[in-house]
């Protein structure tokens, strides 16, 4: 049973933060592990058993690789980032989102 449940303003929280770590990698060249996400998200995240945790951070990180496609830098391309975060969050994370 999964208990940690997101809404999907939470979801483009989570997965803007794994996008811009991509872009860190990107520009830099250095992969970093810390994710930056408030405080009661990155609790409830973490307190996921290993199985969930391991399957949420795929499906995260899968969106996220595909959204980065998106960015251009164009503020008028947020809204459509975000518009692609939440259709693919309820198609992957179902299963993760309040109801």
């Amino acid at each position: 049973m999964i208990k940690s449940r997101f809404s999907i303003s939470e979801i483009i929280t989570i997965v803007m933060s794994f996008v811009e770590n991509i872009e860190k990698t990107e520009i830099y060249g250095i992969e970093d592990e810390q994710i930056d996400l408030p405080i009661a998200i990155e609790n409830r995240i973490n307190n996921m058993n290993n199985k969930l945790y391991k399957d949420f951070v795929d499906k995260i990180s899968y969106i996220a690789e595909e959204v980065y496609k998106l960015k251009t830098g164009e503020l008028n391309q947020l809204n459509m980032i975000h518009g692609e975060i939440k259709l693919l969050a309820l198609e992957y994370l179902k299963d993760y989102l309040i109801e």
